[in-house]
């Protein structure tokens, strides 16, 4: 029998970086999934660095994994600002939890609160954690910093489509985070806020309106990064595209673009003839944390 605990990948929608100063943030999660593997073993673990946050945690609970062998799948093979660090804390803690109490509370959810508290033990307080929070629930997740809470939605812009695509460059968000600035984060708060505000109860275009205000406001604070910036101005100059922002330490990781739904297949060619490589779309939304048995 083997224990599959899988997660969603994730890409910030908006907040990201204003969620260091508690505001609250949008967040996108699609497939491909994360996922940990676990079978019968002698403590193996493969795929997670041992000082990271995850190895961390499993390093400290050793004794509780001397009868498993643990795999973690990237389906992204190490291409940055997926969420690849998130999910594995979160999977290894949902591990521990099962092994050390009952399945009915494991499958009842992890507690937001005791995960996102531990992996801030962890990484020294240098990240927001909120990627934890909203790939525990998956779909469009809202999630509330100042409580450590968050709900699935679902996307409710039926006319207004989107597209995540790879930039082909990476920048370690644990490295950068260590030199972030901090001081002027507190700008974005109020622009986040505005996001998750309009999000669902607003028209798509007053929405989007206020995603361009907040992806404004990070490249005047230079949290975004040049090359990512250049492939946004590609991707803008198209009749197509709405709107496009960096996503990812700085921006550079991946770039999130917006089109009419009717535009969807113009959009889908000019994606393959620049040979753009697609993350995820609106129809790769995924659910949160889940365990199989094999």
């Amino acid at each position: 029998m083997t224990l599959t605990l899988s997660a969603p990948s994730k890409t910030f929608l908006a907040g990201e970086y204003a969620v260091l100063a508690k505001a609250p943030a949008l967040i996108l999660n699609t497939g491909p999934r994360f996922e940990l593997r676990v079978r019968a073993g002698h403590g193996e673990v493969t795929g997670l660095h041992p000082e990271s946050p995850a190895g961390q945690w499993l390093e400290q609970r050793r004794p509780l994994l001397e009868k498993y062998a643990l795999q973690f799948h990237d389906p992204h093979s190490g291409a940055g600002g997926l969420g690849a660090s998130g999910a594995q804390f979160l999977l290894v803690h949902t591990l521990t939890t099962y092994l050390q109490s009952s399945f009915e509370k494991t499958m009842s959810g992890p507690d937001l609160k005791d995960v996102w508290k531990d992996h801030d033990v962890l990484s020294r307080g240098r990240g927001s954690g909120a990627d934890l929070l909203a790939q525990a629930t998956g779909r469009v997740s809202v999630v509330d910093m100042a409580t450590l809470s968050a709900r699935a939605e679902e996307w409710p812009y039926p006319e207004l489509g989107w597209v995540v695509v790879r930039t082909q460059q990476k920048i370690p968000t644990h490295e950068h985070l260590q030199t972030l600035d901090r001081a002027a984060i507190s700008l974005l708060s109020p622009l986040a806020a505005q996001c998750v505000q309009a999000f669902a109860s607003a028209p798509s275009e007053v929405f989007l309106g206020h995603v361009k205000d907040f992806t404004a406001r990070l490249s005047e604070l230079g949290l975004q990064a040049a090359h990512a910036q250049t492939l946004v101005k590609h991707l803008e100059n198209e009749d197509w595209c709405l709107a496009a922002k960096g996503c990812g330490a700085l921006g550079a990781d991946t770039v999130l673009a917006f089109y009419p739904t009717e535009a969807r297949e113009r959009a889908a060619a000019f994606l393959r003839k620049s040979s753009l490589q697609v993350v995820a779309s609106l129809n790769d939304l995924s659910g949160g944390l889940e365990l199989q048995w094999h």
